[in-house]
């Protein structure tokens, strides 16, 4: 697996993780400055995962207020990735809606969002940044055997893309029309909806 994973330096910055590869206790991160040596950062196992999500919205915030403190204009690129499988919700969202992993997952999504825009009102950005938060794609149809999640309702579900045909996985529209929501303040209108792609 070659995704790459945002993890700060010890200079402070964030740099990317560059190779991620399996071993016997789960997947070893590994970090690579130019010219040096690989060194071991994380082993991405299920209690990696649960907390993943907190730590890179602790990571989103500082790297906000670091900005802001230097007085320069940023952009943040902070994608969820809990809504795919295996769903582990951080510890302290387990079991919270009593509806499962899901549930408990899109919670936990919605309260480390809610950090993020908290954090822009507190450092007096709110007025002036623009946030838009969007899925990737559309509902995954691809039926999900109980031992692919560990849900404590059997983790099978088909996703479902309204009146639209197609899936995750297709370029069909189902897979193309995802939520979007854009705040802008004094340029988007509060409350508006539209059917309109964006691209």
């Amino acid at each position: 697996m070659d995704d790459a994973v945002l993890l700060p330096q010890r200079n402070g910055h964030l740099g990317a993780l560059r190779r991620c590869h399996a071993d016997p206790v789960g997947v070893r991160a590994h970090l690579r400055q130019k010219g040096g040596k690989h060194e071991v950062v994380a082993t991405y196992d299920a209690e990696f995962r649960a907390g993943f999500e907190r730590q890179i919205t602790g990571w989103a915030t500082d790297f906000m207020r670091r900005s802001h403190q230097q007085g320069k204009p940023f952009y943040l690129y902070l994608p969820y990735t809990q809504t795919h499988i295996p769903t582990i919700p951080d510890p302290e969202y387990v079991g919270r809606t009593k509806r499962g992993n899901w549930a408990d997952i899109l919670t936990q999504m919605d309260d480390f969002t809610g950090q993020i825009l908290d954090e822009l009102h507190t450092l007096g950005l709110g007025e002036d940044t623009i946030v838009v938060w969007a899925s990737d794609n559309g509902g995954d149809s691809t039926y999900r055997m109980p031992a692919g999640d560990p849900d404590p309702f059997g983790g099978s579900w088909d996703g479902f893309g309204g009146p639209w045909r197609g899936s995750l996985f297709t370029s069909l529209e189902g897979s193309n029309w995802t939520p979007c929501i854009i705040r802008w303040p004094g340029k988007v209108p509060a409350n508006r909806v539209t059917n309109e792609l964006v691209h």
